[in-house]
Formats: structure tokens, C-alpha cells, sequence
């Protein structure tokens, strides 16, 4: 972040910036190298209930964290003293941390960038200030109304289902029957496969989404989850593959990793074409740092704009849509998380017309 030409008087901020950052709906703190205040605007006064004028012009350090009125401030500034922090970005420029504080109970997100001078040298800070707490109480409602409704519905539809499978292997069964059985029984295990990764969702926007990381072997994971997956791709005429690939022995949580393979490779069959083919590879990466796997189709593909939110919740790309329109959008959402909370990275390559490849990687020693 460059540092605008025209500067105001020696030890404040730009005048151009201050206007800017008093209008900024989040709190806007930029201090110097040396941790002096330049700038406060009207959001940071409210979120961290201190005027500006009290701290502009004043070097803040960790030993203020013992004033009460200014705890919560240094403890923004300096986030080793918070008592929660949760790294997002710390590898590039801007910074990106959550910061948990209780009694009362807040939850911040900080973004930190650099000021940048004429001859490249670092000339302040400016910190970004979100107050997430109000928005996370909301979602935690949200979490936990999908959590019961979900539990709710689960449980009659598991018993519908179950009733229909007992049906279906009725002996001289009318053709018409045999034919409505199986069709309401698929209706129902997709309607379950929904709730169930509603649930998931809701686990992890709640906070109860755990990882029980053990050594296991990758490459027979996927090597199970092909040949489970043969029969679904002969129903769509589309063959599974897998290269030849050594054991891949990693840290995780087994039974979460297998959801994700499951979920790329159902989604390489059904949006792939007929006669279509899927492979998988497992392999360390140039470094052997990590293990990277992939499900390649020969499918319809992935517009630029669709891959840009293919990960958030709820979203479908249109073509796929058409496709398969009882999907929940919720696949991708669930696989990021775990991948993420593994330490790994997720991602696609995928050109529209030419089929997509998914990919994701764990550390090969653990997060």
C-alpha cells in the first residue's frame, strides 16, 4: 500500500487518507513503525469505546495493556497478548487474523497492510477493524435452527427409506409398483443426502466440526473410494480410473477425508459426459512437503466466473444446475473446510467444454 504523494504535516496521516477512513464503516487504526497513532476513525472509537483524541499522537505499547480502558485496543495492536488468535493469511500482504475476547464476549476480524514510502521503505501500519461479533451470534442462531429442523426431518425420512428398501424386495412386485418404489427410494436418498450435509455445514459453523488426525494411506482411500464409485459411473456410462500410485501415508482424520473424495469423485461422474472418462492421481508434490491428489473428468467444465465462488456455500455453477438440479450446494463448502483444517489447499482447474480437474493437498507431516 503506497503512501499518497501530497502528505499533511509531519507526524499525522495524509489528509486524503484521513478523509477516507473517517467514512469506513469498520475501524481504521494507522500508527508508525514505532507504534505511534496517526490516524483513528469514528468506527474505532465505537468498537473499542475510545475517542480519538486520547490516542492520536500517542505511542501505544504492550505495557498499556494493564490500563482498562485501553486493554482492548493493545490487545488489537499487539495480538500475542489476545486471548484467542486464529491465523487466516500471515504468508502475504495484507494480514489476516481473528481475534476472540470474552467478558464481554467479542470476536474480531483484523486485516493488517503495510504503508508503503516513495523509496519502497515501510513507513506505517493501517489496521483494519471488523467487529464480527453480532454477525457470528446470528449465524450460531442460523447453525442451530439447520441443526434441529435437519435432526428433525432426518429421522422420519431414514424410516421411509428403510420401508421402501423392504419394499422393494417384495417378490412379484406389478412392474408400475416396482418402478415407483425405486424412483421415491432414490427421491429420499437424496432429500437425507441434503440434510446430512446441512448438518455438516452447521457443524462447522458451529464450531463442532473436530478432526481426529491418525496416519493413514491416501492412495487406498481413493483406491476404495473408486471401486465404490463403479457402480454410479456405469449407471452414467462414465469409467473411473486410477493411476498407479505408492502408499501415501499422512496425518488425518480418515472417515472427513473420505467424505471429500466421495463428493469430487460423485461430482466427476454426474457432470461428466456419456462415454466419459474420470482419473485420479496421488502423489507427493516437488517439495514433499505435501501429498496432492486429483479427480480429472472429461465432463462439461467450469465457466471463470462459477470457479471464482465454487467454494462458498449454497452455490451451484448454472450448467451444472441444469444437470443435476436436486444437488444442495454444499459439497465443495464441506471438502474446503476439511482440506483447510487438515493445513491443506483445495482447488480446480477447469476450462467449460473440456472437463475440470479438482485437487487438494495435506501435509505429509501434519498440520
Amino acid at each position: 500500500m503506497r503512501r499518497p504523494k501530497e502528505e499533511g504535516e509531519a507526524g499525522q496521516a495524509p489528509a486524503e487518507l484521513s478523509a477516507v477512513v473517517q467514512n469506513i464503516r469498520e475501524g481504521v487504526l494507522i500508527y508508525d513503525p514505532n507504534y505511534r497513532v496517526l490516524s483513528f476513525n469514528r468506527a474505532a472509537e465505537e468498537i473499542f469505546g475510545v475517542n480519538a483524541a486520547e490516542v492520536v499522537g500517542r505511542t501505544i505499547g504492550p505495557e498499556d495493556v494493564k490500563s482498562p480502558h485501553l486493554r482492548f485496543l493493545v490487545e488489537v495492536i499487539f495480538p500475542s497478548l489476545a486471548p484467542s488468535v486464529t491465523t487466516i493469511q500471515d504468508n502475504v500482504w495484507p494480514q489476516i487474523m481473528d481475534l476472540i475476547f470474552e467478558d464481554p464476549h467479542r470476536e474480531i476480524r483484523v486485516t493488517l497492510n503495510r504503508i508503503m514510502g516513495e523509496r519502497g521503505e515501510v513507513i506505517g501500519f493501517l489496521k483494519l477493524v471488523a467487529d464480527r461479533t453480532r454477525e457470528k451470534e446470528l449465524a450460531g442462531e442460523q447453525s442451530e435452527f439447520i441443526t434441529v429442523a435437519a435432526h428433525q426431518l432426518r429421522t422420519p425420512l431414514t424410516a421411509i427409506n428403510w420401508t421402501l428398501e423392504n419394499l422393494d424386495k417384495t417378490p412379484n412386485l406389478p412392474p408400475e409398483a416396482a418402478v415407483g418404489i425405486r424412483e421415491t427410494r432414490g427421491l429420499a436418498g437424496r432429500s437425507l443426502k441434503i440434510i446430512n450435509d446441512l448438518l455438516e455445514a452447521a457443524r462447522l459453523e458451529g464450531g463442532r466440526f473436530g478432526l481426529k488426525l491418525e496416519p493413514a494411506d491416501l492412495a487406498a482411500l481413493f483406491q476404495t473410494a473408486v471401486q465404490n464409485a463403479k457402480p454410479i459411473a456405469d449407471a452414467y456410462n462414465v469409467s473411473v480410473k486410477m493411476d498407479p500410485a505408492p502408499a501415501a501415508v499422512v496425518p488425518m482424520d480418515a472417515e472427513r477425508i473420505g467424505l471429500v473424495i466421495a463428493n469430487l469423485l460423485d461430482n466427476a461422474i454426474k457432470y461428466n459426459v456419456k462415454g466419459g472418462v474420470v482419473t485420479v492421481r496421488v502423489a507427493p508434490d516437488e517439495d514433499r512437503q505435501f501429498i496432492r491428489a486429483s479427480v480429472k473428468d472429461s465432463g462439461v467444465g467450469i465457466s471463470p466466473e462459477d470457479q471464482k465462488n465454487l467454494f462458498q456455500k449454497f452455490y451451484r455453477g448454472g450448467n451444472v444446475a441444469q444437470m443435476e438440479p436436486n444437488g444442495s450446494g454444499l459439497g465443495l463448502y464441506i471438502a474446503k473446510n476439511i482440506i483447510e483444517g487438515h493445513g491443506g489447499r483445495i482447488g480446480v482447474i477447469s476450462e467449460v467444454g473440456r472437463g475440470s480437474e479438482f485437487w487438494f493437498t495435506l501435509p505429509i507431516k501434519g498440520k
